[in-house]
């Protein structure tokens, strides 16, 4: 198993040329680290902005379970970022909705 980025990846999964799903994308590390591969990235963070790289797609949503809304805790780091079914009881800037997708919509 390696680590980059806090994401975890078993190497032996990882085919040249093929798909890998980059879930909680901020920052674009854990994608740019497979130059050879086509990179799903997915993050409901309303700030980040798609790096130019053809290689590298973008989804501005929260992976889950289901497909619709859910709230979203942002912290100012990008550190324990987190989406809470139930409306939170914090009041911050970063504290909002956004949209989900499953995997099975995402690879239908």
């Amino acid at each position: 198993m390696k680590t980059v980025d806090s994401h975890s990846y078993l190497p032996e999964l990882v085919t040249t040329g093929g798909w890998i799903v980059d879930a909680g994308c901020l920052g674009f590390k854990f994608a740019n680290n497979f130059p050879d591969n086509k990179v799903m990235c997915l993050d409901p963070n309303k700030n980040i902005t798609k790096p130019d790289k053809s290689k590298i797609y973008f989804l501005n949503l929260a992976l889950e379970t289901f497909d619709g809304e859910i709230f979203y805790n942002h912290w100012s780091t990008g550190e324990g970022n987190c989406t809470s079914k139930e409306e939170n009881l914090l009041s911050h800037s970063g504290y909002y909705k956004v949209r989900t997708i499953c995997l099975q919509t995402l690879f239908a």
